[in-house]
């Protein structure tokens, strides 16, 4: 299935146009270029080139969205064939934060999010940062018993500013609306599928690369409990 990482992998929409995708572009590359970080930052570097070699060429851009969506129609249509549940659009859906779920004072806590955020910001980024394994452990109450559920854990993310289109500042002064810092906080989600019948814990390592972020990787464990 093609990834929808490359707008992602630069922090972009998909409706973004050529001039965002170059200012984008040329952002992550002042903070994350090997030449900048050291050779421990290539592996990440390489997904940021890839994305722009891609999204900044028209032909390239228009073949990948037309990829991404024959692929996502694709998903769909066998989804909806091995689960009717699912392809009747029955399936509890659950939101979850990542936010509100951890302690927002504590000392852990505020290490996770920093080391979201040094995704997009790029300070105070280790040269040889490795990619680290979030465990996160999920007991999901099913309003009907053997009831399949879409499971939408919400994850902090930086974001480009639309009010100065990441720049920092407009023409006249310094942006307000992320306080010069081109960036704003926000957050967005990774899906995972649970069905009603299981039993047991179910785990999930989930890339969160489509989400931009580089130095994490998600280990969900899940389990539907009777409400």
């Amino acid at each position: 299935m093609v990834q929808s990482s490359h707008y992602a992998a630069l922090g972009l929409e998909s409706h973004d146009r050529a001039a965002v995708i170059r200012g984008a572009y040329r952002d992550l590359e002042r903070r994350y270029h090997p030449g900048h970080v050291g050779p421990g930052g290539a592996r990440n570097f390489r997904a940021i080139a890839d994305a722009y070699r891609v999204l900044s060429d028209t032909s390239l851009r228009r073949s990948y969205d037309d990829a991404r969506s024959r692929e996502d129609d694709g998903a769909l249509a066998a989804r909806a064939s091995r689960s009717p549940t699912v392809g009747a659009r029955n399936a509890v859906v659950v939101d979850l934060s990542l936010r509100e779920a951890a302690a927002p004072t504590s000392a852990a806590h505020e290490a996770i999010v920093a080391r979201f955020a040094r995704n997009f910001s790029g300070l105070g980024v280790p040269k040889s940062e490795a990619a680290e394994c979030l465990f996160v452990r999920m007991f999901i109450a099913s309003p009907l018993d053997g009831q399949d559920a879409v499971i939408r854990l919400y994850l902090p993310v930086l974001v480009r500013c639309d009010a100065c289109a990441g720049h920092g500042a407009t023409s006249l002064a310094q942006c307000r609306a992320c306080d010069g810092q081109g960036l704003t906080a926000n957050e967005r989600f990774i899906a995972m599928f649970i069905t009603g019948d299981s039993q047991d814990e179910t785990s999930r390592d989930v890339s969160l690369v489509a989400l931009g972020i580089h130095n994490l990787y998600l280990h969900a464990v899940m389990r539907l409990a009777p409400s």
